[in-house]
């Protein structure tokens, strides 16, 4: 990230962090009465770097990525459809590329068709979903073939929301695989964060006190330079 520029509600009222993952946090908070809460993020980024990111964990640190979630836990459907699969790949970097594109075919993207607390398990009886639900279904498969891979939130271009992907952990490095638009994660991607699951990477959350109703939105406008 070449330049980031922060405000929340129009003022510099912020701090960051770093969470136990690495990922960049920004906290803010309002103390007087207020109608609405809104943080305004820009920058710059430069792509086209290596198209994997050196791992910074250890090898006992990694074993967290092997481990499912609540989201990822393995049941009936994601256990019939893993039995089901023919891959031939040799190392975690081929059998995640070889799962992406089975689950791209398999699949369908349908809006609406699950929510934010929808499973793996869930999705994968529907056999449909959006870009959470087919990370967490590509997580699930690979790590129950014992291979490390985390969650990964951030911009795609041309979309107008947040986007979802899975990063596999090959000889050493984290290699990017979007199983929703069967693509290996290129300069058309800005990476945000990355976790277990969703959970871990959620874009903006928080609380605040006192009898109100609530809504919440989020967007972004990304756009590309040569």
């Amino acid at each position: 990230m070449d330049e980031v520029n922060v405000k929340i509600n129009g003022t510099d009222n912020f701090t960051t962090d770093t969470d136990s993952f690495g990922n960049i946090v920004i906290n803010g908070s309002i103390m007087q009465p207020h109608n609405e809460f809104v943080v305004e993020i820009s920058g710059r980024v430069t792509t086209g770097l290596d198209i994997f990111e050196e791992s910074d964990f250890d090898n006992i640190a990694s074993n967290i990525f092997k481990y499912q979630t609540d989201y990822t836990k393995v049941g009936h459907f994601i256990k019939e459809y893993n039995s089901q699969l023919q891959i031939t790949g040799d190392n975690p970097y081929n059998v995640a590329l070889e799962l992406m594109h089975r689950l791209y075919g398999d699949l369908s993207y349908i809006k609406g068709s699950t929510d934010v607390n929808t499973t793996a398990e869930k999705a994968m009886e529907k056999k449909c979903g959006v870009c959470q639900d087919y990370a967490h279904i590509m997580l699930s498969i690979l790590r129950l073939r014992n291979i490390p891979a985390r969650y990964t939130v951030g911009m795609f271009v041309g979309e107008g929301e947040t986007h979802a992907w899975v990063e596999v952990l090959s000889n050493g490095r984290w290699y990017g695989f979007d199983p929703t638009n069967n693509l290996l994660i290129d300069d058309n991607y800005i990476k945000i964060s990355s976790g277990r699951d969703a959970t871990d990477c959620k874009v903006n959350k928080g609380v605040f006190k006192g009898l109100a109703l609530q809504s919440q939105t989020v967007g972004l406008i990304v756009t590309k330079q040569q």
